[in-house]
């Protein structure tokens, strides 16, 4: 699908009207037409992200890079969660400061408090 067809299938499934879309992301309802019946046929890059806010999906989502909106996504487990984080905050690290941080990693799985 196109994303203009992919804008109108998320839009009518939320049962959003154009109206209530174009208001949302501030312009005009023949805008959002011309978006979905393929008249602009490369909606600008600027517009993606604020249409996919109001449709509750990801930009990636109407630019046809993924399959599933947020909503069908399985919700992370908290061991994800954890394990996103700290790779977020690894990663943030110095590369000296991520070597302290290995090795202090590596004491403490060998430590016997942790098995």
């Amino acid at each position: 699908m196109q994303t203009g067809e992919l804008i109108k299938s998320r839009r009518t499934a939320l049962g959003i009207s154009a109206d209530t879309l174009a208001e949302a992301i501030g312009v005009n309802r023949s805008t959002i037409f011309r978006y979905e019946n393929g008249e602009i046929e490369n909606v600008p890059l600027k517009s993606i992200e604020p249409i996919a806010k109001a449709l509750h999906c990801t930009p990636a989502y109407l630019l046809g890079w993924e399959s599933q909106t947020d909503e069908e996504k399985p919700a992370p487990s908290e061991e994800d969660r954890l394990n996103q984080e700290i790779m977020n905050l690894f990663l943030s690290l110095s590369e000296e400061k991520q070597k302290e941080a290995l090795s202090y990693l590596r004491y403490l799985a060998g430590s016997s408090e942790t098995k």
